[in-house]
Parts: structure tokens; sequence; C-alpha cells
């Protein structure tokens, strides 16, 4: 018997029982769900192929979080070795960073071998795929570069640290405006890594569209960042998700959009890194000069 999505009635569910029609986890964690005696679930916010988030609340302080929770396949040692690796590197990273628009990792922890989670800020807002698809046209230019302002901040502070970090997800739904005072976060740290030009990184990382030819290719570096901003800025202005490293002409689909803005979206997105802005703070300035 099919299982039916209480949330929207449909019955195609992947192996993790993640409707594919709603992204509705049946498995979730019920509310009240106590982790570690500590941790109160209050309600599933959404899940995807390697994990779930709850909103929480944290007995101790009083204050809601974000409860991060990795899927493990008992059946898939390799598969479990690879996600356990990128959800504790993840998790580490992310304890070492301290900006205002970053969500700070507070806790991790492991209840049991298939049971892995992670506490986080929790940030009451929307992604910004799902804000610009509920518009159902592309956004207003002034918009889009005070956007791309806030990005620049944080990949300038990820990349001037004293091992470069690059996200290397960056894209829509990686991207939160959070409601109190619609300003962006940047969310999703499990592909980010410090930079170390002499190794290979791992090839295929990050969402297909926005990143960009050389990382796919396991040789992200910072300007890898500043591609997938501009495909990002790309999106929001057209509403058109790419081809694979082939962009059309912004102005070509928003005649109103200046000459400016589509020369700082086309020179972010150059084939190769040397063509591109050579540093966040650069792309800033073009942006803000």
């Amino acid at each position: 018997m099919d299982i039916s999505c209480p949330n929207c009635g449909g019955v195609d569910y992947d192996n993790n029982f993640v409707c594919q029609g709603c992204g509705f986890f049946i498995n979730q964690l019920p509310p009240g769900t106590l982790l570690i005696n500590r941790y109160e679930i209050i309600k599933a916010i959404k899940a995807g192929g390697m994990g779930a988030i709850y909103l929480a609340l944290d007995i101790f302080n009083e204050q809601n979080c974000a409860v991060k929770q990795m899927f493990l396949y008992e059946e898939e040692q390799k598969i479990n070795d690879y996600i356990t690796r990128r959800f504790l590197s993840e998790a580490r990273l992310l304890v070492e960073l301290n900006h205002p628009f970053i969500p700070r990792v507070l806790d991790y922890f492991n209840q049991s071998t298939y049971n892995y989670y992670m506490v986080m800020d929790y940030i009451e807002g929307c992604d910004l795929y799902t804000y610009v698809m509920d518009r159902l046209k592309g956004l207003p230019e002034l918009l889009v570069l005070k956007w791309a302002v806030q990005i620049c901040d944080i990949l300038d502070y990820l990349h001037s640290r004293p091992q470069p970090i690059i996200h290397r997800d960056i894209n829509p739904a990686n991207l939160i405006l959070r409601n109190k005072d619609q300003h962006l976060m940047l969310v999703d740290f499990g592909f980010a890594r410090p930079v170390n030009p002499d190794k290979h990184m791992t090839a295929g990382i990050g969402t297909e569209t926005y990143a960009s030819p050389e990382q796919y290719n396991g040789y992200g570096e910072p300007r890898s960042d500043i591609y997938s901003l501009g495909a990002t800025m790309h999106f929001l202005l057209t509403l058109q998700e790419s081809k694979k490293y082939k962009f059309c002409p912004v102005r070509k689909v928003r005649p109103d959009v200046s000459k400016k803005t589509e020369w700082i979206v086309e020179k972010a997105v150059e084939f190769l890194p040397q063509d591109r802005f050579s540093s966040a703070k650069e792309m800033k300035q073009a942006i803000t000069g």
C-alpha cells in the first residue's frame, strides 16, 4: 500500500521517505522529542536526500534553534563514511567562524550509529529560490545588487582568513533572507573547504548550474565562489537557470537592466578564473563604484 503524504497527498517518496512532491519527511522526529535531554523538537522545517532540519527549543537557554539531522544508510558503509565526514567537517568548520551573517554551530553530537545531529542558530526567513519563484519574475536590479554586495562581504570574510575557506555551493537556495532585518544569511557549509592549492578536491561538487568549471573538476578556489555569485545574480534577474557554463545575456531577457550590471554578471561567470573579478572585494567595488 502506498504511503500518502500528509502534507500534499502525494505518494512518490524516495528511500528516506521524503515526498518528491513537496519535500515533507514522513519519518520526521515527532514534536516533543527530546535530544540529549536538552533540545526539544518543535516541528520539521524541510528534508532532503541527506538530512532533515527541525525547529527546536534549547530548554537550557530557553531559545529556539535549528537541529540538522543526518541520514545514514544501514547497508551502504562507503556512503555512510562519506556523509559522516562531510557532516563533521561542516560542524568543525562552522564552529571556527564568527560572522553576523553566517549561522553559528552551537553543538553537535550523535545518539547512535545512525543518528548524527548539529545544532545551529535558527534563522527565520525565506531562501532566495523560493522568494523569486513565488514572484514568477526577475527581481528589481537595485535589490539584486544590494544582495550581491552583502554576499561579497561574507565571501571576503571567508576568503581573507589565514587559511581561506571556499563555500562551493553558493546558489539561491542557500541564501536566506532573514525576516527580522531583511539581510541575507549564507547557509549550508556541507561542501565548504579550506583552500589547499596542493591538494585535489572532490570533483563534481556543488549545484551544477552554479558551480564553476574548475570547481566541478576538483580545483575549486576563491574565484569559484565569485562564479557562483554571478550565476546566482543571473538567476535572480532573469528567472532562468542557465545551461552548464552558458549564460544568455541578462539584457536579452531584462532590457531594463543596466549595461553595467550585465557586465558585472558576465565578468563574474567568465569560464577562466583569471578572467573574473580577482576577489569578492574587487567585485563589491565594481558594484558600488
